[in-house]
């Protein structure tokens, strides 16, 4: 975002008015950006500003509402209309590129009769570039140094002023001093340097600055060459000593108390033609060494390299590498032994935690490395012979025993064997430790999303063996799939049920013996038909006694939608004599037709039946003398679904 800086003329006239005028926004610049205005371009923004509110004090201390426009009056004397009377004006010196600004008081007094007495300018930034004083009356009839440009004013006694503005140069002889503090009041809302500028060439340069910078806001030394600081004494910092390039010391640098001071640097270089060390002397007995922190973390996040001497004789010392989550991310003890992540190495290395190498790893039992590019793991026995190599050739994964006689086991902590690879049958063994085939369970097999997969050759009959009692096997050459039991010789051999495999046959299953289900059995209709549907039939069965003549026997199927489901009914009765016509059936029942007598036919129904959503209806007419009150038994057939 642009950098707006403001400029404003206040005026005070002889009889007492106050004028200002300005702009909250007189230069704008870009950030990490210079900006060169000409000089007839400035003069043409300050005549153009607007009449604003008055106030006598800097604009950071003010509201917003500081630079409101009163009216369209300029400080030219302009309304963009027409002219009116100009108490200061400003004019150039110089080249209308390059020349200066002055400023003059109109000395002809207004209509009526007023002039101005007094005026100030405010805008730190501005006043210094045009070299105006900020927040100083200037007094149009005060005593005033001539200013013809290669005229000089000489002045022989002492210069008493609350303040003394010089437009351009500023010297002192050498016989001469000042003797008294020089105060730099400024406020930080703009830059204020003492400059020290080169005007040998054409472009003045700015060698050297000492001052505050707003941008950074701090006190800072800008220098144009490399060399920062150049002293041929000791130099002492009370406070911080910050580096930002290389820090180049001849001798010996001693800071003394690196506890309450910071050294900091971009980097830091330790170079001797002989031995280079950093030495870090503790005089106490305690901890000492080096803190690496983040200044941009928390203040608890740090990283150290501490040594530690437990007492003046030299025993107990130890370097430690820790962090402030971690205060064992290495420790190196007097024995000569390393710790990782533990205070307490039983051995010359002990590590809590994993281990990654990218080398070998070689133990008396064993070792870590890279054969033919491959890494492998070898564990040996106590004689050193290779008995068990681990690792990975070309993407594959391997276990290589080094004698077909040794087995190999997965066990758990009571050392039981969960699976052990029989290397000299070539089979494997799962909960045993015996296996019988290629692989041998003890116990069951859960396949979760995926098959089994049997590999069943021409003349094979493969499949799953139930113990000798009854298998599941496919059949290759007949392509059909037999669920058989056996036939008392301890081998299944006798087919129970033959399904066929070969999409060209008929899908007919075979079965040897009764079916018996507890639930529906499903047979699909294969018709084209519009009106076929395919479902699944289950049956209920009813039986008890019919009632009296000309009455209804209404029985609860517990059917769901028996009107959508239920299919036929069967009725069988037990009939006497006699026979009848049946009396009207209800509306919006389905007509389910006569049964069989259980000891005769006849022509005439005797009986009726129908039935709806909850009930079966079994009515006997006023003339079956001969099945009233007989037995009747009843089937039931409907679908799991809705017909229609």
């Amino acid at each position: 975002m642009a950098s707006n800086y403001d400029f404003r003329i206040l005026i005070n006239t002889v009889s007492g008015s106050n004028i200002s005028y300005g702009t909250s926004s007189l230069v704008s610049v870009q950030p990490n950006t210079s900006l060169v205005v000409n000089t007839d371009t400035m003069v043409d923004k300050i005549n153009t500003m607007k009449r604003i509110n008055v106030f006598n004090g800097k604009s950071h201390t003010t509201a917003s509402s500081l630079f409101n426009q009163i009216n369209s009056t300029q400080f030219s004397g302009s309304t963009g209309t027409d002219t009116n009377y100009q108490f200061v004006s400003a004019s150039i010196k110089g080249s209308s590129d390059s020349g200066s600004i002055l400023f003059h008081v109109n000395s002809t007094p207004t209509a009526g009769g007023d002039y101005t007495k007094r005026y100030k300018f405010f805008g730190n930034k501005v006043c210094n570039v045009l070299g105006v004083p900020e927040n100083y009356w200037i007094y149009a009839d005060k005593f005033r140094f001539t200013n013809t440009g290669s005229e000089q004013n000489y002045i022989s006694g002492d210069v008493l002023a609350q303040s003394l503005h010089l437009r351009d140069n500023f010297a002192i002889s050498n016989a001469g001093a000042i003797e008294s503090d020089l105060p730099m009041k400024h406020a930080k809302d703009t830059d204020r340097w003492i400059k020290w500028t080169d005007v040998s060439s054409s472009i003045p340069q700015n060698d050297m600055l000492i001052g505050y910078s707003n941008q950074n806001d701090r006190y800072e030394i800008r220098m144009q060459n490399e060399d920062l600081l150049i002293s041929s004494s000791a130099t002492t910092a009370s406070g911080d000593f910050k580096v930002d390039g290389n820090l180049e010391i001849g001798g010996t640098f001693s800071p003394s108390s690196v506890s309450t001071g910071t050294i900091t640097a971009t980097g830091m270089l330790i170079q001797s033609s002989s031995k280079p060390i950093l030495e870090i002397r503790n005089d106490a007995e305690t901890e000492g060494g080096i803190r690496f922190t983040d200044t941009q973390a928390l203040s608890s996040q740090h990283f150290e390299i501490l040594f530690n001497c437990a007492n003046n004789t030299g025993s107990g010392e130890n370097l430690r590498f820790n962090s402030a989550i971690n205060e064992n991310i290495l420790y190196l003890n007097e024995a000569g032994r390393v710790g990782i992540n533990t205070q307490e190495p039983s051995e010359a290395l002990e590590v809590v935690g994993n281990i990654s190498a990218s080398g070998n790893i070689d133990g008396n039992l064993g070792k870590f490395y890279r054969d033919d590019t491959f890494p492998q793991l070898q564990l040996s026995d106590d004689g050193g012979n290779d008995v068990l190599n681990i690792g990975q050739s070309g993407g594959t994964a391997f276990f290589k025993t080094s004698d077909t006689d040794n087995d190999f086991q997965f066990r758990r902590s009571d050392n039981k064997d969960l699976m052990r690879l029989d290397m000299s049958t070539l089979r494997v063994g799962i909960g045993t430790t015996t296996p019988s085939q290629k692989l041998t369970v003890s116990g069951s097999i859960e396949v979760d999303d995926g098959n089994l997969i049997f590999d069943v050759k021409s003349g094979d009959t493969r499949g799953i063996d139930f113990d000798g009692d009854a298998a599941i096997r496919f059949d290759q050459d007949n392509n059909k799939l037999l669920i058989e039991r056996t036939n008392g010789s301890g081998i299944p051999n006798q087919p129970i049920i033959t399904i066929p495999t070969n999409t060209s046959d008929d899908l007919v299953a075979t079965v040897d013996g009764d079916i018996s289900s507890s639930g529906g059995i499903r047979i699909d209709n294969t018709s084209t038909s519009a009106f076929a549907e395919q479902a699944t039939i289950k049956w209920a069965v009813f039986t008890g006694t019919l009632g009296n003549t000309n009455s209804t026997r209404q029985i609860t199927h517990g059917i769901t939608n028996g009107k959508k489901r239920i299919v036929s009914i069967n009725v069988n009765v037990e009939v006497e004599s006699g026979e009848s016509t049946p009396t009207d059936v209800p509306d919006n029942s389905f007509l389910a037709g006569g049964g069989h007598f259980q000891d005769e036919t006849v022509d005439n129904f005797e009986y009726q039946t129908w039935f709806d959503d909850s009930k079966v209806y079994l009515h006997v007419e006023s003339s079956a003398i001969g099945i009233d009150n007989n037995r009747f038994t009843m089937i039931v057939h409907y679908t799991t679904a809705d017909l229609y």
